[in-house]
């Protein structure tokens, strides 16, 4: 390892937030680049990059990067970590020792772009409990009536946080559809090897569909690995072809619960029509790889055994290419809204989470790895923030009142530590 600090990500990647803002990665904070305005290749050597790769040189701390930080210190395998073992493997040290020694001395990188996460807007089909407007253009209206609701009942930091949310300028999501970003995007086609495409939801997006058949028209698909992250509530059967010449297509379906649970954490979702939209991945060809990625907040935590049992036992061809089911079903943790962190959770239900979590933890083969899991356990116990419990109390009635939804009824175990 180059250093404590050191992530490959600055020397291949790029990622994008909604609102084309760029940044080292998915989980890094955001740079003072939007794609909107400026190239990929512009952002590659900007300042903020260059500034990033020798401080990570240094072994200095980035605070861009302190998720990571926070997650490696409660004994979960960090973005930083994974990632740095994915390129590590696929493409060896000495692959990485290159970049370096192509590395300049003010950061400058003399190579291409290889990788790279890309969030096309915010346009989406869903109101996901922990979403936002930024992440979801159905969230739009949704915010209003939060910050109109929360107003009325005095709860005047929410009411102020959500009246900016629903101030956003839509126009900002709009930034993919610049025909001078697809024009950048196709000079990096040859030295490109990783495409991420996440949002709102990427299936939805036509600018990226047509970015697909043009690797395929340019004979470039065949050295791109394509990586869905998806609600699953969408499958578009006439880009199946296009996909199968691909080096590799990844789908990542997020999965937050089973049955009315899923229906409630990702509302309007249809759970027995992403379980079809599943098996239609799953019988797609041996070039495409599924798994799950679980998105772990304070209503879910406790029901994430039956998210993990469900893909372990759903009869699911991938399920044999992962060697354990945190492989197979990866999960991340929740930051922000702070009130769904899992460290709101008052100790009572900490103490009935923590035995649920490790008595499956305990169930599993003696072989198999469980680190994943016991970080979310670690990190939930970690910090005691329960003075953010009424908050997300708050949320969940106000929620419920305009949806017709109602919390308790889809998780019973909260009703008695749910106290407004």
């Amino acid at each position: 390892m180059v250093s404590e600090t050191f992530c490959v990500l600055p020397w291949i990647h790029a990622a994008t937030l909604t609102d084309g803002t760029a940044q080292l990665c998915c989980v890094s904070g955001p740079s003072d680049v939007n794609l909107g305005e400026h190239t990929l290749a512009e952002y590659w050597n900007s300042e903020y990059v260059r500034d990033a790769r020798l401080r990570m040189l240094a072994g200095q701390r980035l605070a861009a990067c302190e998720n990571c930080y926070r997650e490696e210190l409660h004994g979960r395998r960090s973005h930083r970590v994974v990632e740095n073992g994915t390129w590590s493997h696929r493409g060896g040290e000495q692959a990485i020792s290159d970049l370096l020694e192509r590395t300049a001395a003010d950061g400058t990188l003399d190579a291409p772009i290889q990788y790279l996460d890309l969030r096309l807007g915010n346009t989406c089909n869903m109101q996901c409990v922990m979403c936002q407007p930024r992440e979801s253009s159905r969230w739009l209206p949704l915010a209003r009536r939060l910050s109109e609701l929360s107003a009325a009942a005095q709860e005047w930091e929410m009411a102020a946080g959500w009246e900016f949310q629903a101030g956003i300028d839509q126009r900002r999501f709009a930034w993919y559809r610049r025909p001078e970003f697809w024009t950048s995007l196709r000079s990096l086609l040859p030295d490109l090897r990783r495409v991420i495409f996440a949002g709102g939801e990427p299936l939805l997006i036509r600018q990226q569909a047509e970015f697909v058949k043009a690797c395929c028209e340019l004979d470039e698909a065949h050295h791109i690995s394509l990586q869905y992250n998806t609600n699953g509530t969408v499958f578009p059967e006439d880009l199946v072809p296009y996909w199968e010449q691909f080096e590799q297509v990844y789908f990542i379906v997020s999965i937050d619960g089973v049955g009315e649970v899923a229906n409630y954490v990702r509302h309007p979702s249809d759970w027995q029509q992403i379980v079809a939209n599943i098996a239609r991945i799953d019988r797609l060809g041996d070039n495409t790889l599924m798994q799950f990625h679980s998105t772990v907040h304070a209503l879910n935590v406790y029901r994430l055994p039956e998210v993990l049992e469900w893909a372990d036992t759903a009869g699911l061809r991938n399920r044999a290419q992962f060697g354990s089911i945190q492989g197979f079903v990866g999960t991340g943790l929740v930051h922000t809204p702070v009130y769904q962190d899992i460290r709101v959770l008052g100790a009572d239900l900490k103490r009935t989470i923590t035995g649920k979590l490790t008595d499956y933890i305990e169930s599993r083969p003696a072989a198999e790895p469980v680190d994943q899991l016991a970080g979310i356990v670690a990190f939930m116990n970690s910090e005691d923030r329960s003075g953010r419990m009424r908050h997300l109390v708050h949320h969940c009635a106000t929620l419920d009142r305009i949806r017709g939804s109602d919390v308790l009824r889809t998780f019973p175990e909260l009703a008695p530590h749910w106290h407004p």
